[in-house]
């Protein structure tokens, strides 16, 4: 998968979600760093978002950052009470929009696991 974000449908699912919350364009600006005009730009599919910006919408929200971004996938994240694992195809959407190797990804992981034991 990579990061496209389909503009309509963001477009369609931003304003769902803003309809059905306490939001409006003025407090997710706020929120976001962003203006008011900008989420409206959002909201009638007049520009598309950077991913920092879907990631923060879906987590103020609480949405899949892939449903929001036009993807045929649950609009709920999973909500288990159980630790999750998520696969190597979800972490490297995550960090690198999908686009990165697998030899970059196990350094990440390395990297990540030396972070995770080092002693502070």
């Amino acid at each position: 998968m990579n990061k496209t974000v389909d503009l309509k449908v963001f477009a369609e699912r931003l304003s769902y979600l803003i309809d059905n919350s306490n939001e409006t364009t003025y407090t997710l600006a706020s929120k976001l760093g962003l203006t008011p005009a900008t989420i409206s730009r959002y909201t009638n599919a007049l520009m598309k978002p950077k991913m920092p910006t879907v990631v923060s919408l879906a987590q103020i929200f609480g949405v899949n950052e892939a449903w929001l971004m036009g993807y045929d996938v649950d609009m709920e994240k999973s909500s288990d009470s159980q630790e999750q694992k998520i696969t190597d195809k979800q972490l490297k959407f995550a960090l690198f929009g999908g686009e990165v190797t697998d030899e970059k990804l196990n350094e990440v992981k390395k990297f990540a696991e030396f972070i995770k034991n080092k002693e502070d």
